[in-house]
Order: structure tokens, then sequence, then C-alpha cells
């Protein structure tokens, strides 16, 4: 009997699983780049795998800790403003390279938009890789141009409000923001928070 002679649950053919896309350019130049690179021996294979490790273990939540510790702890919050990689790593939230992280603070006056029109640049230390949309140029161009009607799209989807009165600055320099903890959500919002805060502690 061969290795696939017997009777399966159900009679149905099986479809092979193969990958039919053709790698495209950029796939094409970064297998080529990393392999000159390992072959010049600037790096290994074990470091790109250890990077990319980091990189996977790097997610929003993160960011949703730094946030809620700033809520509660207005000392924090001052460290965190002036200086945004210091604050971080005191949650244990380590930079694997030179980034300086500029944290800004939304207001009832000033809420913060924030976009990069050149290289997407991002905090993935702190919230990981970018969501698809972040890096479109759609975004890019629009968030400068007419944010306040961005914003507005991003509230259909969300508890986010804006007062009407507030005036919206769009930011390029790869910096990360937090809202004002008097337009966070709601108590029971608030209180799950505070719980995610003490843990970090």
């Amino acid at each position: 009997m061969s290795e696939h002679d017997h009777n399966h649950d159900n009679d149905h053919s099986h479809a092979e699983i193969v990958h039919a896309a053709r790698p495209g350019y950029y796939d094409i130049m970064e297998t080529a780049v990393r392999e000159l690179l390992i072959e010049k021996h600037l790096f290994g294979p074990e470091e790109i795998r250890r990077q990319i490790e980091v990189l996977d273990s790097r997610t929003p939540a993160l960011g949703a800790k730094v946030v809620a510790r700033a809520w509660i702890d207005r000392e924090f919050r001052l460290r965190l403003l002036a200086d945004g990689r210091a604050g971080c790593e005191e949650l244990g939230i380590t930079f694997y390279d030179d980034t300086q992280l500029i944290v800004l603070e939304n207001t009832d006056a000033v809420h913060n938009l924030i976009v990069c029109t050149l290289c997407s640049c991002y905090p993935r230390p702190v919230l990981g890789l970018p969501p698809d949309w972040y890096k479109l140029k759609a975004y890019r161009s629009r968030a400068v141009y007419e944010p306040r009607a961005v914003l507005a799209e991003f509230a259909r989807t969300s508890r986010t409000t804006l007062r009407s009165g507030s005036a919206i600055r769009p930011r390029s320099f790869g910096i990360w923001f937090y809202p004002n903890v008097r337009t966070a959500p709601n108590t029971t919002a608030r209180s799950n928070l505070r719980r995610l805060s003490r843990a970090t502690r």
C-alpha cells in the first residue's frame, strides 16, 4: 500500500498547494542585496532571523501600555513628553537602532495627525510594522491637504471625536502622539487601561 493509498472520511480531490505568483521586482532586489551582504560578511543569516523576530514581537499593544501609563501617571507623562525614547525604555521597550522618539500630546485645542510624506517612517520599536494604509500615497497626500476629512473618515470606524474648533497639525517627522486624558474613552475603557498600565510596572 502506498503512503496515500487509504480512505478519507470524505471523497474529494486535493488541490495541489503551490506558490504560483512570480517574485516581483522588489522581491528579487531584496534577495539579491541580502545575499550580497551575507557574501561580504557584513552580517549573517542568524542576525537577519533575530531582527525579524524582534520586529514580529512589536505590536500596537506596546504603545497602548505607554499611553495607559501616561494617562494615570502624571510624572511619567512629563518624562515621556520630554524624552519619548527614555520614557518607553522605562517600561522595558528596547530600541534596536539610534532612532529618537518624539511624543506629542493631543489636547482640546490641538490634534496631531502623524504622516510621513517621504519614506513612511514609523515608530516600529513601539508599534510594530505600520498598517498598509499608512504607506499609501492617498493617505500621505490627503493627510497634508485635507487632514480634517481624513480624521472624519477614521471617526466612522472608531470612537474618535474631534472638537470643531480644534487645530489639526499634520506631522511628518516620524513622531508619535497619544490622546489627552480628557479625551480618553469611557470609564470602562479607562479602567481597563489602568489595569493594563499596572501590568507594565
